[in-house]
């Protein structure tokens, strides 16, 4: 049952507490460190993907003010001011980012032992932005790669790589012990919504969309278990009719409510699959981050996320709702007061945020354990 929160001081409390200040049980557990981390996606996680698809200039990220908090305040590819995701879920578990792109690695010509001492001491980043798990999303904002070709890269690259140079119980043990991350549902749902609107549905019902976006998602997931996935730390979708995109074409400003729907429909569809599993993938860990809850809570409560240092939940700090972050956009003083860092993505320090929610014993917020438990020897 969801916890209530009689009023706003309280669940501020509540948030403080749980998501910062309680240990979580995995601190006296035996862990394991990974090996490597893995990441699957879109636009939360992807570390400079689109940046090496000639034709994804326009949503490349590979311009100021991208990147500008990053270490180097040099634009990487990276939908935010800084980190995104995978950075900050690379870093909690022993790595100091997100490990590099797979087709930064491709195009940058790497010789083979380079390339496999980077996948064998870091691991690889597949993640695309504004592509889905549906393979049609994202073609409309240029070339991305999709969830498919994302599995693909790995089953076949990576894994045949990590064969060549460890041995196939060497190269099957590597992945087991490996960290998957996935962040799923942003883009698919922004283009179901942008299609509906446009009056070209893809999809007769929001049903058909969901039932093909978890069998796409579920078909990809068992393609890597397969080939040795067993840990893996799934990012749901947060309430994509929030973001400032879905607001500014909302004459009241407010949020899309379909949008928001099927973004709560994903998380729970996502959770009864993965445990539906069951026999067909023994030996499976997963945990789920709830982002839709932990972002509604925010929006519902202003006081905690200012409890939290977080002024602003509505406009993003580069660009406004209506108008694209770009080197001549405008740009807010202190970003680590506003939630949103564009039209569809969040700052570095909502990522923190965010991140800090998922390795958190709140069961609200990330399910059936969270994403440090996954690292426990099992």
């Amino acid at each position: 049952m969801a916890t209530k929160f009689p009023r706003p001081w309280a669940w501020a409390l509540y948030l403080v507490s749980m998501v910062v200040l309680t240990p979580p049980r995995y601190c006296s557990s035996v862990r394991i460190v990974p090996p490597a981390v893995f990441v699957i996606g879109g636009t939360l996680v992807d570390a400079g993907t689109n940046a090496f698809l000639p034709n994804s200039t326009a949503i490349a990220a590979n311009f100021p003010f991208y990147g500008i908090d990053f270490f180097d305040s040099v634009p990487h590819g990276r939908s935010s001011n800084g980190r995104v995701v995978s950075d900050e879920v690379a870093r909690r578990i022993g790595f100091e980012m997100s490990p590099p792109s797979y087709l930064s690695l491709v195009a940058g010509g790497y010789p083979s032992y380079k390339f496999n001492r980077t996948i064998t001491s870091r691991g690889v980043n597949f993640a695309s932005a504004f592509s889905g798990v549906l393979s049609s999303t994202g073609r409309a904002y240029g070339q991305v790669v999709p969830y498919p070709e994302q599995v693909r890269q790995f089953s076949t690259s990576v894994a045949g790589n990590l064969t060549a140079v460890l041995g196939q119980p060497g190269s099957a043990n590597f992945i087991r012990q490996s960290f998957f991350l996935f962040s799923v549902g942003v883009g698919d749902t922004v283009e179901y919504i942008q299609n509906l609107t446009a009056g070209r549905p893809y999809y007769r019902s929001d049903d058909l969309f969901l039932d093909a976006f978890i069998s796409q998602f579920v078909g990809g997931l068992l393609d890597l278990y397969a080939v040795g996935l067993r840990r893996s730390g799934i990012v749901a979708p947060p309430p994509i009719g929030c973001l400032p995109y879905f607001r500014a074409l909302n004459a009241t400003g407010g949020c899309n409510a379909r949008a928001n729907s099927l973004s709560q429909a994903i998380y729970q569809r996502l959770t009864l699959a993965l445990r539906s599993l069951g026999a067909s993938a023994p030996g499976l860990i997963y945990a789920i981050g709830n982002t839709y809850r932990f972002v509604s809570d925010l929006l519902a409560f202003p006081e905690g996320a200012a409890n939290c240092g977080l002024k602003e939940l509505r406009a993003p700090c580069c660009g406004n709702e209506a108008t694209p972050c770009s080197p001549t956009a405008t740009l807010c003083r202190n970003r680590t007061e506003y939630w949103f860092w564009d039209q569809y993505s969040v700052t570095e320090y909502a990522v923190g945020l965010l991140v800090e929610a998922f390795f958190s014993d709140n069961a609200d917020y990330v399910s059936p354990i969270n994403f440090g438990q996954l690292l426990i020897k099992y």
